[in-house]
């Protein structure tokens, strides 16, 4: 958490949502053991009884199950910042090949901005957008701000995408 502090105090926002997911992990796995000390040791030492070792590795397997997993597989931009960032999510991007086909696309992209010498350069969009790894796209109109700090990280004079073209 302190390693964020200077990003919070600077931007005026919290912690990546892959960092608050592991922060929630860590502190609810502290409150499980708490409670289970409490109940074991204190309160109910005589009610309790020891549980057989099958349900202690039960329970402890469904709780790291249900820290794995998340319920929104739905992590489009304008979503971002409203709901949890997904581990689930992350590997079906990774082992479907998603995650390879986009790392394949921006160095192809990457090449011809590097490799082309002229000043317009016209992209093909990209084939495959990972949920977890798509953040934001250089857009069509090469006039945007994001656009323009593309092609001038590139020493161009203007960087698009050309349009998608939607069938009807």
């Amino acid at each position: 958490m302190y390693s964020n502090l200077g990003t919070a105090l600077a931007t005026n926002l919290g912690p990546a949502l892959r960092v608050k997911n592991g922060l929630f992990l860590y502190f609810l796995a502290c409150w499980f053991c708490t409670v289970h000390a409490l109940v074991r040791f204190r309160v109910f030492a005589a009610l309790a009884g020891p549980q057989p070792r099958s349900v202690q590795l039960g329970l402890g397997v469904a709780t790291v199950c249900l820290f794995l997993t998340d319920h929104n597989i739905s992590l489009r931009h304008n979503g971002i910042g409203l709901a949890a960032n997904t581990v689930v999510q992350a590997y079906r991007d990774w082992l479907s090949g998603d995650a390879a086909r986009y790392n394949l696309a921006q160095r192809a992209r990457y090449a011809l901005l590097k490799a082309t010498t002229t000043a317009n350069v016209r992209l093909a969009p990209l084939p495959v957008r990972p949920l977890t790894l798509f953040y934001y796209d250089i857009s069509a109109n090469a006039t945007l701000w994001g656009n323009q700090a593309y092609a001038e990280f590139f020493g161009k004079k203007a960087v698009w995408v050309q349009p998608l073209v939607t069938k009807p």
